[in-house]
């Protein structure tokens, strides 16, 4: 048939019916091969490759952006961040990045979820990562959950799904000793920043500010005065902010007071009895809450808010 196209591929047959399927699938096929001949008639210089990483470590933007820190089981977890792996794939050459989405399905209650894949792969050596994952297009809030309807929230919601997984393929493939190599040099630069530490101190304080991190929440973390601010202490808080802006976690994992605490059973007795069973249900639809166990201190207010509005 005139609009069947079969490409045959790493010993399987992929059928295509669509004109623009094949069109699309042709050229992609192409796009790869010719990636394959580059890199073989271009190999990389490793010792070429390795210096050009360790420049762009002395840059003192990337090294501050190069590192991430978060707290798991009583330890400090550490460790490249995806604009570092970025920039290695980049100087070390003839590496393939990036993600897509695969799919997408509604759900059974309207809502959407995306199905993507991340990946990276070493032209050079063959070798390739790749992580497949689903994404449901649904915002959480404090005072519930709803459906994406915007196509770019729902770009930005995937987007930043894949990051964390993008970097993940992307130190699977580059060599280990480098990547340590680039996270030494950074530490460096950071060392001897030629940015006066009362800035540098006033700037991570901005920053955290603008998540909802207090001055006195970032003391606290340091154990001491902002004004005894260590360069040690500047550099665990941007890895405690790279992480926060990566999305591997959220201000309340690092700040306890920013963590948000289930009401306690006495306050959810007290609630049914101030206002009644059925009105505290009405109340629980109209703030896309579940049940009284999805109510949080931080959430109390404006649910008391819908209680009381019912009583005018």
């Amino acid at each position: 048939m005139a609009n069947e196209l079969s490409i045959n591929q790493a010993s399987s047959t992929l059928q295509i019916t669509s004109p623009a399927g094949a069109s699309v699938a042709v050229r992609s096929a192409k796009e790869v091969e010719a990636m394959v001949l580059m890199a073989k008639r271009f190999p990389r210089d490793e010792v070429t490759a390795e210096s050009k990483i360790i420049k762009a470590c002395k840059r003192e933007r990337l090294a501050q952006t190069a590192t991430y820190e978060y707290p798991r089981g009583g330890t400090k977890v550490t460790g490249p961040s995806i604009r570092l792996a970025e920039v290695l794939a980049q100087n070390w050459g003839n590496i393939d990045f990036g993600w897509t989405e695969l799919a997408r399905d509604k759900n059974v209650d309207g809502t959407e979820t995306s199905h993507c894949e991340a990946w990276a792969w070493d032209i050079e050596s063959n070798t390739r990562r790749s992580i497949r994952f689903d994404v449901p297009l649904v915002r959480d809030t404090k005072r519930g959950s709803y459906a994406l309807t915007e196509e770019r929230d729902k770009y930005e919601m995937c987007a930043n799904q894949a990051a964390r997984r993008m970097r993940a393929c992307l130190l699977n493939v580059l060599p280990g000793d480098i990547i340590e190599e680039a996270l030494e040099e950074c530490n460096h630069t950071l060392a001897k920043s030629e940015i006066p530490l009362e800035t540098r101190r006033d700037n991570a304080i901005k920053s955290f500010a603008k998540i909802g991190v207090t001055q006195q929440m970032l003391e606290k973390y340091l154990g001491c005065k902002s004004s005894a601010w260590s360069p040690n202490d500047m550099y665990r808080l941007t890895k405690v902010l790279n992480s926060i802006h990566d999305g591997m976690t959220t201000p309340g994992e690092h700040f306890s007071e920013l963590s948000a605490k289930p009401i306690a059973g006495e306050q959810q007795g007290e609630i049914l009895k101030k206002y009644g069973a059925e009105k505290v249900e009405k109340a629980l639809k109209l703030g896309g809450y579940g049940t009284l166990n999805d109510i949080t201190t931080d959430t109390l207010e404006p649910f008391t808010a819908i209680l009381d509005s019912q009583e005018e």
